[in-house]
């Protein structure tokens, strides 16, 4: 008779934890501490830059502050139409990582359209559940208002007292002077914008309302082309849908409406998407580069006469004409004088055309704005190099925090978060290009309005890291931004009338 071997009591233990598997709960448990935390100081209202009596750190900056909501709106209604407007979100997630029936393609089609929902869906949710009195029509009202933005009071005098486009453009310097608030340091094309708005439905609040709406939608739009910028610089669409999802929950964007700030990062997508186009996917011929230099440069040269915030992405062209440069060899030599070369070329045929078809003189213009906007920097105190700092930490604010969180585990990670060399050094341009505008001092305080359009480039080293997680973690990562970014709408306001 034999006796039954002995089970061996370790046999059924669990190994230890590989690197890679403790380095995700290492990163899973920072992410989650710090959303708890981050919840509990905004909530309270805490004050962690040192200065007594001046709550600044996480709503702001010494030069630039958020105030903290005084009265507070229904919670629960703010909450109701928050799960609402990320739900379509949710089944995005699903679609894009779960495992279904559907194909491949159609999956990731349908998932960005939904993000895009999701966007739009939680700017008005921002409206309706936390700035309003559970309507839209603050949306009207901020329009309106000479102090909020200003483009829809000049604009409207514009179309009562019958000046024509021809008259304002040929004279924009002088025109300049009679303007008020904002409309005094941007040049025509948010006046056009209103302008063509009022000149086709009116000078009425449903037309200010309306125009509000289209604003949001637009800037909606923003993560799809977040998704196509990734993809257009080389990085794969599990990456680039993380990216356009981190997009989607950023406060800024959200927080703002209907703030024409929410736009630019559209512009920023399509600019620097054509310039990799060319230098990259899409410029195997020289014809092809040409074609896609001239695009990034009349992109651009329509992105100035609306901001000329957009100016500092030049540094990104010019990294990415430089990683080209080096790593594809003499091809890539090639296409990128030709891309320089055709993309200066419709930059230029652009405002000559404007110039002879309507009289507007671009140098005039940016010269006059740049008097003006000298002078209020002088008036508001905004020390440089004071305000490098002040200014990241309101980025933090714009991105939702975790964003610069993921970012900076994407830099401790090193080359093992890169694709490829090549890919790697261009997420690391991208986190240069943040920090050199910060440095620079030309976009200072005000940060979580005016830096939204650099969202679409943190977007891509926070995507690259993401790319590392499983679904668990990312799905960890984005409530935890819904989290904060409800915390956000629910205590600070951004556009006080």
């Amino acid at each position: 008779m034999t006796s039954r071997p002995r089970k061996n009591p370790r046999s059924t233990s669990r190994p230890p934890l590989s690197p890679d598997e403790f380095a995700r709960i290492w990163r899973l448990g920072i992410l989650v501490v710090m959303t708890i935390v981050l919840r509990v100081m905004v909530a309270q209202h805490v004050n962690f830059a040192g200065l007594p009596g001046y709550p600044t750190g996480l709503n702001g900056s010494l030069y630039w502050l958020w105030p903290w909501r005084t009265e507070r709106m229904v919670f629960g209604r703010l909450l109701l139409v928050m799960v609402l407007a990320v739900a379509p979100l949710a089944v995005a997630g699903y679609l894009a990582f779960g495992n279904n029936g559907l194909a491949i393609r159609w999956r990731r089609w349908l998932a960005i359209s939904l993000i895009v929902i999701s966007g739009f869906a939680m700017q008005l949710a921002a409206v309706f559940g936390g700035d309003g009195d559970g309507s839209l029509d603050r949306v009207g009202l901020v329009v309106q208002s000479s102090a909020a933005t200003s483009y829809y009071t000049d604009a409207a005098k514009l179309v009562q007292t019958g000046v024509s486009t021809r008259d304002l453009l040929s004279h924009y310097p002088q025109w300049l002077d009679t303007f008020i608030g904002h409309s005094q340091v941007k040049p025509p094309g948010p006046m056009l914008f209103y302008r063509a708005w009022i000149s086709t439905f009116g000078d009425t609040f449903a037309t200010a309302k309306s125009a509000g709406l289209l604003i949001a939608a637009l800037a909606a739009l923003t993560a799809a082309a977040t998704n196509a910028l990734l993809l257009s610089l080389g990085y794969d669409a599990d990456t680039a849908i993380c990216a356009a999802m981190f997009w989607a929950l950023c406060p800024g964007p959200i927080v703002l409406l209907p703030e024409l700030d929410q736009l630019y990062g559209l512009f920023t997508c399509v600019i620097v998407g054509a310039w990799a186009m060319g230098l990259g996917r899409g410029g195997s011929t020289p014809a092809r580069a040409s074609a896609w230099g001239a695009a990034a440069g009349l992109l651009m040269a329509i992105a100035l006469f609306t901001t000329y915030a957009l100016l500092v992405i030049g540094f990104i062209l010019l990294a990415l004409a430089i990683v080209t440069f080096f790593f594809d060899g003499n091809a890539g030599r090639r296409r990128a004088f030709l891309m320089t070369a055709s993309a200066a070329s419709a930059f230029i045929a652009f405002y000559v055309f404007l110039y002879l078809a309507s009289g507007f003189n671009p140098i005039a213009t940016f010269t006059k704005i740049l008097a003006i906007e000298n002078h209020n920097l002088a008036y508001l105190h905004r020390t440089w190099p004071n305000t490098i700092g002040w200014d990241l930490l309101d980025f933090t604010l714009c991105s939702g925090w975790l964003g610069c969180l993921l970012a900076g585990m994407f830099l401790v990670g090193g080359p093992n978060r890169w694709r490829s060399i090549k890919t790697g050094w261009i997420a690391i341009a991208m986190l240069a290009q943040i920090v050199i505008i910060a440095v620079a001092g030309v976009l200072p305080s005000e940060v979580t309005r005016l830096w939204i359009f650099v969202l679409p480039i943190l977007a891509v080293p926070v995507g690259l890291e993401l790319r590392q997680w499983d679904r668990g973690g990312r799905l960890a990562v984005f409530v935890c931004m819904w989290i904060l970014v409800t915390t956000v709408v629910a205590n600070i306001q951004f556009i006080v009338l």
